[in-house]
């Protein structure tokens, strides 16, 4: 299997482990192939979203061929992270951009939703990756000005890591 990028996210569900009903996660492989299609390609169940589990999953996707990976794009799980650097050095990580801005939703009033929505999506509107950056640290001062603290420093932890990964790949 090649893949240009792949997306693991995990989910959470109860489980019935002998009588008993505990919540497993569920480990979730989803791939953009080279015609630009997502396909889902592995799904694993877990205790923990630890990075044991992340990396047994992942070595399970490798042994299984797959191949190619470029790029992982996930919701920045320390265990996920970890294990991919181990598993396939060779890819690069990107942060999920929904997270991203859920991330910083919980630290904007909702009366202020829509005009840090444009501003967020103004940082991944730039035709390069230098552009991009500058827009983001655009962004952190406006949100600075408008006193929202919290929302401009998840923006600047964040904003080196977002989704910024298409101009490394020349991806559109």
């Amino acid at each position: 299997m090649k893949s240009k990028n792949g997306q693991s996210e995990p989910d959470s569900r109860k489980r019935n482990w002998g009588g008993e009903f505990e919540n497993v996660s569920i480990l979730v492989a989803i791939v953009v192939n080279s015609d630009g299609y997502r396909e889902d390609i592995g799904a694993a169940e877990s205790l923990k979203e630890d990075k044991e589990s992340w990396t047994n999953f992942l070595v399970w996707l490798k042994e299984c061929g797959f191949k190619g990976v470029r790029m992982v794009v996930g919701d920045k799980c320390l265990g996920m992270c970890d294990s991919v650097n181990e598993v396939f050095p060779e890819a690069k990580y990107q942060r999920c951009t929904v997270h991203f801005y859920r991330n910083v939703f919980s630290a904007t009033p909702r009366n202020r939703m829509r005009e840090v929505t444009r501003m967020l999506k103004a940082i991944h509107a730039p035709e390069s990756k230098e552009a991009a950056r500058k827009k983001a640290k655009d962004v952190v001062e406006q949100l600075r000005a408008m006193k929202l603290k919290e929302a401009a420093k998840k923006v600047e932890d964040g904003r080196l890591k977002i989704s910024l990964l298409r101009y490394w790949f020349n991806m559109q």
